[in-house]
């Protein structure tokens, strides 16, 4: 069982190579790391796959009169509910989901400053020698998001693109990474993996995009999941499953209120049940006619 093998409430204090200085591919991988409680345990891998993604370290605006200001400031990260505002008077800045989803909930609140400002990229545990590093708020290098040339395949990211249909392209990702530690893929050189990085980052600054959206990918990102799709050999993106996902961000945004609760996208789901790529979790639904008949 894949439960099994997941060790859940350690925190990793470090990452790094054992045998710094030997080719790419044969690299191993300290990892230190202690569970509640228990003494820190040092072990030695074959591979790290990096999975934080970018929701772990929230990112606060720089604000004048920010630092001296007493009150409470709270980012979106660790909101969990209304009540100990309720009746004050609330400021939230940044209008992204999280940002309005708390003020839907917040109308009554005041004299709280909630910052909703999205995330920072850190891996405060991981050492590269310098081979990957974070600058304004850019992984870098990383081939298709996703290695870095000088450490890859021992090293890999999952996770780290923004505003993209997440879920399919971060399983087509472990699954790209799964078949080049196995060997059943290779990738191109180390020359040819920083040409690409570097033809990227320049598409980039010649049309004025910051640094800081190097990772996001935008209009939910489609084709972005077919190409790495590609990779692996896996199907396109079916039409439903895009279809699914555009009414959804649709209705997010015609029914802010409601819509967690109240939707029209029967017919896409019973599409979504009938797919073989489609896994369904044993989740009992009201409707019989929506179990998945295969």
């Amino acid at each position: 069982m894949l439960r099994e093998m997941i060790k859940f409430n350690t925190k990793v204090l470090y990452v790094g190579p054992l045998n710094y200085g030997v080719p790419s591919e044969d690299l191993k991988w300290v990892v230190r790391s202690k569970e509640k409680k228990r003494e820190e345990v040092e072990q030695v891998f074959d591979a790290v796959v990096v999975a934080t993604g970018h929701h772990s370290k929230p990112r606060f605006p720089c604000m004048q009169g920010m630092d001296t200001w007493r009150r409470k400031q709270m980012h979106s990260h660790i909101y969990r509910s209304p009540e100990p505002f309720r009746g004050e008077i609330v400021v939230v800045v940044g209008n992204s989901y999280s940002g309005q989803e708390i003020s839907m909930e917040l109308v009554k609140a005041a004299k709280e400053v909630h910052h909703y400002l999205g995330y920072n990229y850190s891996f405060p545990f991981l050492d590269t020698k310098g081979m990957v590093v974070v600058d304004d708020n850019r992984v870098g290098p990383l081939y298709e998001h996703t290695l870095p040339p000088l450490l890859a395949p021992p090293l890999s990211f999952i996770g780290i693109p923004k505003k993209i249909l997440g879920l399919p392209f971060f399983e087509s990702q472990g699954k790209w990474i799964a078949q080049l530690l196995s060997g059943k893929k290779a990738l191109p050189s180390c020359e040819e993996m920083m040409k690409s990085i570097e033809e990227f980052y320049h598409s980039k600054e010649v049309v004025g995009i910051p640094k800081r959206f190097t990772h996001e990918i935008g209009a939910i990102g489609f084709e972005y999941c077919d190409k790495s799709a590609k990779y692996v050999g896996l199907p396109k993106l079916q039409e439903w499953r895009k279809e699914l996902c555009i009414l959804s961000l649709v209705n997010s945004c015609v029914n802010l209120e409601t819509y967690r609760d109240s939707w029209n996208d029967d017919e896409k789901l019973q599409e979504a049940l009938q797919s073989p790529y489609f896994t369904q979790l044993g989740v009992e639904l009201e409707d019989p006619s929506l179990q998945n008949s295969n």
